[in-house]
């Protein structure tokens, strides 16, 4: 049996597949929910990025935490990492953004 996991485009192409390629993580970057930016990888050595994000947890479990919800915009492509807003509801809380190379 093996384990893993595949994404497709919307074409049905198998785009990555994770029994064949190892994720390697190389930053986390912390940004606010309200601003935008972007940092580059120019020493990854042709390796493509992938991006997923998460709010920053509260240090204390507050109705107006559990309520909250932060995320961003983010993409990457050619070794550059972008983000800007998309939707904050309630306490804003940073969004840490993980940027793994394979």
């Amino acid at each position: 049996m093996s384990f893993g996991f595949q994404i497709f485009d919307s074409n049905g192409n198998l785009t990555l597949n994770g029994e064949r390629q190892g994720f390697v993580l190389i930053d986390i970057i912390r940004v606010s929910p309200n601003d935008s930016g972007s940092r580059s990888y120019n020493d990854i050595g042709g390796l493509s990025l992938i991006t997923t994000q998460s709010p920053q947890e509260p240090p204390i479990t507050t109705r107006a935490a559990l309520l909250a919800f932060n995320v961003v915009n983010v993409s990457a492509s050619a070794g550059v990492v972008t983000w800007s807003p998309r939707f904050q509801q309630g306490t804003l809380y940073n969004v840490d953004i993980y940027v793994f190379a394979s």
